[in-house]
C-alpha cells in the first residue's frame, strides 16, 4: 500500500574532532493520514528510534509531529524521549521555517564547511506535473483516496528545499536528502554535484512503506550514503523503481527507468491506487503501441548486453530470468490492454452515470439514494448476485434499515437495466466485462507479474551502476557522504 504518514526528518552533525558529539535530529510530520490510533509510519519509527538509541546514542532528537493518532505519539515518546514535541503540527508555514532555521544555521556558521547535513523526508507525495522540479507532497489537513495526485491533501513542495541545497553547496556543507514519498524520484531533478538525493521510487510510481525500514536496517557507522541505497536497493521486496542522485546513477536510471518502468505497474479496482489503467489508457494508440514493442525490444537488448559484460562474474540465470519475467508480464498485460484500447476507441473509457435508487418523496429516509458508477464499474458488477443478496436481506430487516435496503435494491436493479442499455450501445464494454470475469484475480496477478520484474531488475541495475561507477570521475556527494 503506497504511503505513509508525512515525515520529515533533518539530521546534522560536524566532522570536526571538536564537535563530533553534538549531533542534533529535528523531526517533522503526521501530515495526509486518515485518522486512528496508528500510522504506517509506526514501525519505521520504532527502527528509527532503536537505531539512534542502540547504534548511535548521541544524536538528541527533536520532533514535531501532528497528533491524533495515540499509539503513534507513545512510540514517538518511547522511542524518542521526553523532548519529544508532539505538538507542532506539519504545516506549510512550519516546513518552510524548518527549512529557513537550518539555512540560518548554515549562515551563522553553527553548521559549517565539512559538516553534514541529512533531510529525510517521509510522506505522501504526488505525482509531478511537466516540467515540475521537484514534487509535492502531503502537509498537515485531510487524507486522499487518490494517491497520484493527492487531490484532498493540504501540499507543499520539495522544490522549497533547492534554497537549503543552494546554500548548502555554496557553504561547503554536505547535504543529503531521502525522500521515501510516492513519485519521489522527480525530487531527484533538484541535486547539484555537492548534494545526494536518494529516492524510493521513480517519478511515475508509488512507493511503500518497507523502503525506509530497508534503509534503516542498512545504515551503519562510517557507511556512505551511496553504500546505504545500493544495499537496501537488493534487500528490498516491493515494486519501486528507487533512485540515486549520483552521476553513474542518473545515467543507468536515464537508460533504463523509461523502458523497465512499465512493467512495475499493476491493475487496481482501487482507481485511486491503479497505476496500470491510466497508463495503458494513454498509450493505446497504434503509434503509442509501437513505441512500447520498440522499448520492450529494447530493453531485451540491454539485457543482452549486460550479460556478455557480466557473464565471467555472475554465474547465474538473472537476466535470462529477467527476460522471462518481462514476457509473461507482457503477455498478460496485452490481453487487458487489447479490451482497454477497445473502450478508449469508443471514447467510453472514462465515461460514467448517476444512478439513484428512489425518487425524493419515495421511501423516506434512503441513505445513499444515488451513486455515480463509471462504464467500466457497470461493466463488471455482478448484480444478479447482489440483488439476490440484498433481497435475502431486506426480508430479514426492518424499520429504517428496511428503508435503506430497498433503496439500495432499487438502485442496484436500475443500474443493471443501465448497463443493458449502454453495453447494447457500446459492445466494447461486454468484451471488457467478459476479460474481466475471466480474470477474477486481476489485481493479484499483475502485482506478482510486476513483483517478480522488480526482483529480476536488481541485478541488472545494479550491474550497469557498478559499471558506470568504474568508468565515472566525476564528484561522488553520495559516496562522500559517511554516516
Amino acid at each position: 500500500m503506497p504511503i505513509y504518514l508525512s515525515f520529515i526528518l533533518f539530521l546534522t552533525f560536524s566532522v570536526s574532532a571538536q564537535e563530533s558529539s553534538k549531533k542534533h535530529i529535528a523531526i517533522m510530520g503526521g501530515g495526509g493520514e486518515p485518522q486512528g490510533e496508528t500510522t504506517i509510519f509506526d514501525l519505521s519509527m520504532k527502527e528509527l528510534g532503536s537505531y539512534l538509541k542502540n547504534k548511535d546514542p548521541s544524536w538528541k532528537p527533536t520532533v514535531h509531529f501532528n497528533g491524533g493518532h495515540a499509539e503513534t505519539e507513545k512510540i514517538l515518546k518511547d522511542s524518542f524521549g521526553e523532548k519529544t514535541d508532539t505538538t507542532k503540527p506539519f504545516t506549510s508555514q512550519n516546513y518552510s521555517e524548518t527549512i529557513k532555521s537550518y539555512m540560518k544555521k548554515i549562515e551563522e556558521g553553527d553548521i559549517k564547511s565539512g559538516d553534514q547535513l541529512l533531510v529525510w523526508l517521509n510522506t505522501h507525495g504526488a505525482q509531478a506535473y511537466s516540467g515540475e522540479k521537484g514534487h509535492m507532497i502531503s502537509a498537515t489537513g485531510k487524507s486522499s483516496s487518490d494517491f497520484t495526485n493527492l487531490s484532498q491533501n493540504t501540499l507543499v513542495s520539495t522544490n522549497e528545499l533547492q534554497s537549503l541545497i543552494d546554500l548548502a553547496s555554496e557553504k561547503g556543507v554536505k547535504l543529503g536528502i531521502i525522500d521515501f514519498s510516492c513519485h519521489s524520484g522527480a525530487s531527484i531533478a533538484l541535486s547539484n554535484p555537492k548534494t545526494c538525493i536518494i529516492s524510493s521510487t521513480g517519478p511515475n510510481h508509488f512507493a511503500y512503506s518497507s523502503f525506509p525500514s530497508e534503509i534503516i536496517d542498512n545504515m551503519k557507522k562510517g557507511k556512505s550514503l551511496e553504500d546505504v541505497f545500493l544495499d537496501s536497493f537488493d534487500s528490498r521486496y516491493d515494486i519501486a523503481f528507487p533512485m540515486i542522485s549520483t552521476a553513474h546513477g542518473k545515467k543507468v536510471q536515464d537508460k533504463l527507468y523509461d523502458l523497465a518502468g512499465p512493467f512495475l505497474l499493476n491493475f487496481d479496482s482501487n482507481s485511486g491506487l491503479d497505476k496500470l489503467t491510466p497508463y495503458l489508457e494513454k498509450n493505446s494508440s497504434p503509434e503509442m503501441c509501437l513505441m512500447e514493442e520498440n522499448n520492450f525490444k529494447e530493453l531485451l537488448k540491454l539485457t543482452l548486453d549486460a550479460e556478455k559484460i557480466t557473464m565471467k562474474v555472475r554465474q547465474s540465470d538473472d537476466y535470462k530470468n529477467l527476460r522471462l519475467a518481462l514476457g509473461k508480464y507482457k503477455n498478460v498485460v496485452e490481453e487487458y490492454q487489447e479490451s482497454l484500447s477497445s473502450l478508449v476507441k469508443d471514447n467510453i473509457a472514462k465515461k460514467s452515470t448517476t444512478i439513484c435508487g428512489t425518487e425524493k418523496n419515495e421511501v423516506q429516509p434512503v441513505p445513499l439514494n444515488c451513486k455515480r458508477f463509471t462504464f467500466k464499474e457497470l461493466s463488471i458488477t455482478d448484480f444478479d448476485s447482489e440483488i439476490i443478496r440484498l433481497q435475502n436481506l431486506y426480508e430479514k430487516s426492518s424499520g429504517d434499515d428496511k428503508n435503506y435496503v430497498e433503496g439500495s435494491l432499487k438502485l442496484m436493479k436500475k443500474a443493471k437495466e443501465k448497463y443493458e442499455e449502454i453495453s447494447a450501445q457500446y459492445p466494447s464494454l461486454k468484451k471488457y466485462s467478459e476479460f474481466m470475469n475471466k480474470n477474477k484475480n486481476f489485481a493479484g496477478r499483475t502485482r506478482g507479474l510486476a513483483q517478480k520484474v522488480a526482483e529480476e531488475l536488481k541485478p541488472l541495475y545494479l550491474d550497469m551502476y557498478k559499471d558506470m561507477a568504474s568508468k565515472d570521475t566525476s564528484p561522488n556527494p553520495c559516496k562522500d557522504f559517511k554516516l
